[in-house]
């Protein structure tokens, strides 16, 4: 037995997904109140995104079995998100955004793999650029909060190539305006993952399995806000940029690009994956990812008359294959 360090600072760094390449530093400490609480605070930045988070975690809360967790972010964007409404009059063009807020999460263990909890973030969020709101846009200032009950049931042991057991995972979104004084949508997403042996090398190797599925509604007769749609990538299969995965809509007069992600309301993912172990800390993995995604008929509707979706890509199943080298890196073991 070893006493967990009680602070220490790390460099992170990486490339893909939404933000593009970053840099960055973390610092965690724990117990540093003398509460049992552990502390971490993330520092990162890049071309396209830079974050500030701060994430306080306390384990049996006040001689509970709960944990809660305290988060405040401040989160800064300069890219579009989607560009799919053309003109001068009506372009959607996010240059610069920055949302600042906090998060509350509590979690309670009912049995040793079964935990529920309950998480709840409110933030500011506030745009500048050529943007102009409409009935599937958001103000460019507004306060945006979101209330996500969920279940976790986890009975994996070991990490990496070395995992086995199952997870599941479920939560239920609500989300709106102000704090929650009136909904606007409702996402519900769900995860399983199976991890196990393989018996053809004595269980040295492993195959994982992921299946996931997300679906998100607006509340009442709205169409969906722009930034409440998904737009999934390399999260859910790999080697597609952001909103790669999503329906597409051909703009002809949006001088950046004529084709750009519409944004999907239905997304559905699987991915298996083959590890083998190599040496240490190193590993490898062959994968083969599928995802489908879909915007309803309504929501498609809900763009402007120069712009059409293309109806070849709704509902389309996308998928990758290839191959991954993973080091684990000691102590943060990630």
């Amino acid at each position: 037995v070893r006493e967990k360090d009680r602070q220490g600072i790390y460099g992170t760094g990486g490339t893909g997904g939404i933000g593009g390449g970053y840099l960055g530093l973390v610092y965690t400490a724990f117990n540093l109140l003398r509460l049992g609480e552990m502390l971490s605070l993330e520092l990162d930045g890049g071309a396209s995104q830079s974050n500030i988070l701060l994430d306080i975690v306390g384990t049996h809360f006040l001689g509970t079995p709960f944990t809660v967790a305290f988060a405040g972010f401040n989160r800064l964007t300069n890219f579009n998100v989607a560009s799919i409404v053309p003109g001068p009059e009506n372009l959607v063009q996010v240059l610069r955004r920055r949302t600042r807020g906090a998060g509350l999460t509590g979690t309670y263990p009912i049995t040793t793999k079964l935990q529920t909890g309950m998480g709840f973030q409110v933030a500011r969020e506030s745009a500048t650029g050529e943007v102009q709101p409409g009935p599937a846009f958001p103000d460019p200032t507004s306060i945006r909060s979101e209330l996500a009950p969920y279940f976790v049931y986890d009975s994996t042991r070991g990490i990496s190539s070395v995992a086995r057991g199952y997870r599941i995972g479920y939560s239920h979104a609500f989300a709106g305006a102000g704090f929650l004084q009136s909904l606007d949508s409702t996402r519900d997403s769900l995860q399983i993952s199976r991890y196990l042996g393989d018996p053809w090398s004595g269980g040295r190797n492993s195959f994982a399995f992921t299946f996931q599925a997300s679906a998100v509604r607006p509340h009442g007769s709205s169409p969906l806000f722009i930034d409440r749609r998904l737009f999934p990538g390399d999260e859910s299969v790999r080697g597609f940029q952001r909103g790669g995965l999503s329906p597409w809509a051909y703009v002809p007069d949006n001088t950046a690009s004529p084709l750009q992600p519409a944004g999907a309301d239905i997304l559905l993912g699987f991915s298996a994956e083959y590890r083998a172990p190599i040496r240490g800390a190193l590993s490898g993995a062959a994968f083969m990812d599928l995802g489908w995604t879909h915007l309803s008929p309504f929501e498609a509707s809900q763009m402007s008359k120069e712009a059409r979706l293309i109806e070849e890509t709704n509902g389309l199943l996308r998928a990758s294959v290839g191959g991954e080298l993973r080091l684990q890196v000691p102590m943060i073991r990630q």
